[in-house]
């Protein structure tokens, strides 16, 4: 499944979803933004309400919860409903605990204010990977 999401989206030059026909927008303002020496992000839309967030790096403490908001506010997605996908391929190591706390307060927020109606991360390490399930156990 990866191999078939990165050509389907990450790969894909005729800006639209081989399987759904919904356009992928690409915005260049939100593509490879450096946050720091060692960790940049792109933001994409898939049809209207579709977020696709790709970082890269390694976050540190800073995360991306705050720019994801920006991205969601100027593209009229904060109040409404949206999903979002997120790939983990280019993780260089695992999130600090500070990271990891903006993140799910993030979504844990998303969620209470009735609008994030899914998140999907994919091409999670190993150690990514347990880190979601553990947190799924705690809040489950």
């Amino acid at each position: 499944m990866n191999r078939i999401l990165k050509e389907m989206i990450m790969d894909n030059k005729s800006g639209t979803c081989p399987v759904t026909g919904l356009p992928i927008t690409d915005f260049p303002e939100w593509t490879d933004l450096v946050l720091t020496s060692e960790y940049r992000v792109t933001f994409k839309l898939i049809g209207g309400s579709l977020l696709l967030t790709m970082p890269e790096g390694f976050a540190g403490n800073l995360g991306i919860p705050s720019l994801n908001e920006e991205f969601l506010r100027e593209k009229g997605l904060f109040e409404s409903k949206h999903a979002e996908l997120r790939d983990y391929s280019h993780i260089s190591d695992k999130p600090s605990r500070t990271t990891r706390n903006q993140f799910v307060k993030f979504l844990l927020d998303e969620q209470a204010r009735g609008c994030l109606t899914g998140f999907f991360g994919f091409n999670a390490s190993f150690i990514i990977k347990i880190i979601f399930n553990t947190g799924m156990d705690f809040f489950n």
